[in-house]
């Protein structure tokens, strides 16, 4: 987006609300710096915190860094919620290294870089400290296969109209963040938001080979993930915001809010 080079090199874009992120264009125009070396940096963080992240498991870099490249286009346009991004993956790194406070400090920073980091932060937390009771257990991958297979081939977004009208109805100050997108809770989380349905066609066809790789993909994702997290509970963070993820990919269409949570 233009109004991240507008941050940096004169008046900000927005009345943002996250005091790091006014910290940081502040200071950055304090110091005179041609705009690109902000994007450089930007860069440089995001894949800072992917390389800390493979240090627990560098077998898997040969394949981790082309399809971090392949899945991260998004990061060329919600550039703020990635420069926080790269924050939660050093923080998931910091605990991984059982520096639980550094983890809290990056956990912070990120918070106060975008404020929609609480979504993230909230799902590591309930996947680090809430367990499954054993019957639970028992049921649990038949049911993650069920969810998935519901929300990829039945999912309709009416389903979550419900989830817009209690939104729409909590009040907040203006300058309290996220107000906008709970004020304007139908444009975010419903069809009326939906671009396919707003432009009378459907964006972004894949081919039939995409989708069948795509399912294969994430059904395996699914399956072997499981197992690996049975047997080694520590990549539990991991594989719920990977499993999260692919859910959030099947039901979000053409609405943007939903592709934005997918984006953590």
């Amino acid at each position: 987006y233009f109004h991240y080079y507008q941050d940096l090199v004169s008046t900000p874009f927005a009345d943002y609300s996250e005091p790091i992120y006014i910290i940081w264009i502040d200071l950055f125009k304090t110091l005179h710096l041609p705009y690109y070396f902000g994007f450089i940096f930007y860069s440089f963080l995001l894949i800072l915190g992917v390389a800390l992240m493979l240090k627990h498991c560098p077998k898997a870099a040969i394949w981790v860094y082309p399809i971090f490249v392949i899945l991260t286009p998004s990061s060329e346009n919600l550039i703020r919620q990635y420069f926080a991004a790269a924050f939660i993956l050093i923080a998931v790194a910091a605990y991984y290294n059982g520096k639980l406070k550094w983890a809290i400090v990056y956990a912070l920073v990120a918070l106060n870089i975008h404020f929609s980091s609480f979504f993230i932060i909230g799902v590591c937390l309930v996947a680090k400290y809430v367990k499954a009771s054993r019957k639970v257990n028992l049921i649990l991958p038949i049911l993650l296969v069920v969810i998935y297979l519901f929300t990829y081939f039945l999912w309709d977004n009416s389903y979550f109209g419900w989830v817009a009208d209690i939104l729409s109805k909590i009040s907040l100050s203006e300058v309290t963040a996220g107000a906008g997108y709970l004020e304007n809770a139908d444009r975010w989380f419903t069809d009326e938001g939906d671009l396919n349905v707003i432009m009378g066609r459907t964006v972004g066809v894949q081919s039939l080979l995409m989708q069948a790789t795509t399912f294969l993909s994430d059904f395996i994702v699914i399956i072997l993930g499981y197992k690996i997290i049975k047997r080694q509970p520590k990549w539990n963070i991991i594989f719920w915001c990977s499993y999260l993820a692919i859910i959030l990919n099947n039901i979000r269409g053409g609405i943007e809010m939903y592709a934005r949570f997918y984006n953590w």
